[in-house]
């Protein structure tokens, strides 16, 4: 009975918002437990089909301590269109996807030959792809007590300005924009000598 009572709420929400001024934005989030991470088992992918987004926790990120643990691949929305983000966001958010999806494809042959047997373009993508996953790992405000590191609010123009092909990748992990990124290799450096 609770169970209706709550669906019959949520369609309420969403009849009554769909009549508000188009101008106003509503979020609604859920979290969705899928039992051993079948999303193509009927439940989840029918409860995900009517999302607009989704975003998945992935249990090999958590275990390389990377937080958040949301692998970019597994991520779905459908706002991501160039003319709701904007050209350069999109083109940036593509890239970045695109050298992910490389890497994983690289993670076959990586154990087999070794990183020395990679041709160039693959070393280069293969190292972009661990900064970009170690960027990517952002020090949240409400994760304070557990990273023992002050949360930072990074905006979208100071995430997708520059390459960071020079910095090394610790430098990136847990860093909140640019600059501090660009510091932290610095000491990583002057520790080194």
């Amino acid at each position: 009975m609770l169970m209706n009572k709550m669906y019959f709420y949520l369609s309420t929400i969403y009849y009554v918002s769909s009549k508000q001024d188009l101008k106003k934005v509503h979020n609604f989030y859920s979290s969705n437990y899928v039992p051993a991470d079948d999303l193509i088992d009927h439940v989840p992918a029918t409860s995900f089909a009517h999302l607009d987004a989704t975003t998945k926790q992935s249990r090999g990120l958590a275990a390389k301590w990377i937080s958040p643990a949301v692998d970019p691949l597994d991520l779905m929305s459908t706002m991501l269109q160039p003319w709701v983000v904007g050209e350069e966001h999109y083109e940036i958010t593509q890239r970045v996807k695109q050298t992910l999806q490389c890497y994983k494809e690289l993670q076959d042959i990586i154990p087999i030959l070794g990183l020395d047997e990679l041709s160039e373009e693959d070393l280069l993508t293969v190292e972009r792809a661990w900064k970009i996953k170690r960027f990517l790992s952002q020090p949240f405000i409400i994760a304070e007590v557990f990273i023992s590191s002050p949360g930072k609010y990074v905006g979208l123009e100071e995430t997708i300005r520059g390459e960071l092909d020079g910095l090394p990748e610790q430098a990136l992990y847990l860093v909140g924009n640019i600059d501090e990124a660009t510091a932290k290799a610095m000491n990583l450096e002057m520790r080194a000598i």
